[in-house]
């Protein structure tokens, strides 16, 4: 272990510092160098999506919007000052299950899965940007090109 100024103990090495000493190096494997540069000379540039890169740019201005109103939905709507309210007095311990369901009560459900959804599409949109074709493995022997 690694000490600074007057905190190293006059003992030695401790016992994590004993199982490093301990382990050894591993080998590369085998032509490790060569198989990386087969896959790298047969990979193909990937292709950009216009369709899904503006889809993800609208996705990405419908979460904005939506999450804005969220925001403004659970402040409007009261649910923080309700909150605050509930703990501010002793109405959680009374009735906790009560106090739940007025909370779930003032939750802006549908502005929340208008995020929910945004934030999938968005996703969706993101993964299928760039499009990587598949190559077919090349067969034993052969170099891919």
């Amino acid at each position: 272990m690694t000490y600074q100024g007057e905190q190293r103990p006059e003992k030695g090495p401790d016992d994590v510092d004993l199982v490093f000493l301990r382990l050894a190096t591993l080998p590369p494997p085998r032509d490790f160098g060569a198989s990386v540069m087969r896959a790298v000379a047969g990979a193909r540039p990937a292709r950009a999506s216009l369709a899904w890169l503006s889809v993800g740019i609208a996705a990405l201005g419908a979460t904005l919007a939506l999450a804005f109103l969220a925001g403004q939905a659970l402040v409007g709507g009261g649910m923080f000052t309700l909150a605050s309210g509930l703990l501010e007095n002793e109405m959680v311990d009374l009735a906790p299950f009560d106090t739940f369901l007025a909370l779930l009560d003032v939750v802006p459900w549908f502005e929340l899965a208008g995020v929910a959804v945004a934030l999938s599409v968005l996703r969706l949109a993101l993964s299928r940007v760039a499009s990587t074709p598949l190559l077919a493995p090349a067969p034993a022997g052969q170099a891919a090109t």
